[in-house]
């Protein structure tokens, strides 16, 4: 486990590596996609959630999902099997482990947020301000550097648990 997270603490140090001012939306796409994949290797959910480690995307056209069912589909993660399902509806939401809202998603971000309270699920997105609407972890560009921060109050009410190492990578920590 030392060795997976000190994996994990340079394949994150990498991404905050230096992107070209053109950045092109794909490469935005599977930074972003790793990144989740390494919150779902580093977060406990509650023993009561399902077995299969399930990642959902409200939006069918987003490119985080194009990346995920292309790149990982096949992957394992904490011993489960990694789902990607892509244009799930709202009331089905609760069934995923990770849900990721991007700009496709923006209109309808609180309503979404509101149907996962209580459910466990991790929210990760890119939108702007997500940790201040009750969303867990979210994804910026500093510069030309990615960075995340995290909304602790939000992950530990919902009984998740992320490694402190992953937390200590943040660059904001909300409360």
């Amino acid at each position: 486990m030392r060795y997976e997270i000190a994996g994990l603490l340079l394949l994150m140090l990498s991404f905050t590596g230096n992107l070209s001012a053109g950045d092109k939306p794909k490469k935005s796409a599977e930074i972003k996609a790793a990144f989740i994949i390494n919150f779902a290797k580093f977060t406990r959910w509650p023993v009561n959630t399902t077995t299969n480690m399930v990642i959902c995307f409200p939006t069918v056209a987003e490119p985080v999902g194009a990346v995920m069912t292309r790149k990982y589909a096949q992957v394992a993660i904490q011993n489960q099997k990694l789902e990607v399902h892509r244009g799930v509806v709202l009331n089905e939401l609760h069934y995923c482990r990770i849900v990721y809202l991007g700009h496709h998603d923006a209109y309808r971000r609180n309503e979404i947020l509101a149907q996962l309270s209580n459910t466990a699920v991790l929210t990760i997105s890119d939108l702007p301000g997500f940790n201040h609407s009750g969303g867990m972890i979210e994804l910026f560009r500093e510069g030309n550097k990615y960075r995340f921060s995290v909304n602790l109050d939000a992950i530990a009410w919902e009984g998740l648990e992320i490694n402190a190492r992953i937390l200590g990578l943040a660059r904001n920590r909300v409360q």
